[in-house]
């Protein structure tokens, strides 16, 4: 992960190490739920090994709305923006093992540490590109 976050949003190795060291290592099972559907979602994952699959879920319907591989962030943002009920479920298509931040330490992270709003605005912006593209090729 300090890897990742090193070359993706160019901070120094000192920070990675802050930012990674606030995550929490989870092993979940193939089957296994990081979102549950009506709930809140107040924690952001980061696919160490694994693949989870995004589902939205509609009154009518329901649709695969994404993938998340390794080293892709994940969580519903919306939800965990907005802390409304999560409209979509994410779940473990294998094995996989992710680092997780709760919404309250991330925040308390930020208020000390800059450089985590310059990663939280990058994220954001990368979400909204990725949906803006889907939205485009509907």
């Amino acid at each position: 992960m300090k890897k990742f976050l090193v070359e993706k949003f160019k901070i120094s190795e000192s920070e990675a190490e802050i930012f990674s060291a606030s995550f929490k290592k989870i092993n979940l099972n193939k089957g296994d739920l990081f979102i549950d559907f009506g709930k809140v979602s107040n924690k952001i994952g980061f696919v160490e090994t694994g693949l989870l699959k995004c589902t939205l879920i509609g009154s009518k319907k329901s649709f695969v709305d994404d993938f998340v591989f390794e080293n892709q962030f994940v969580a519903n943002y919306y939800s965990f923006l907005k802390q409304e009920a999560s409209n979509k479920e994410i779940i473990c298509l294998k094995n996989s093992v992710l680092h997780v931040i709760t919404r309250n330490k991330l925040e308390k992270l930020g208020e000390k540490h800059p450089f985590v709003a310059e990663i939280a605005r990058q994220v954001s912006e990368q979400l909204f590109l990725s949906t803006a593209k889907k939205l485009e090729d509907i």
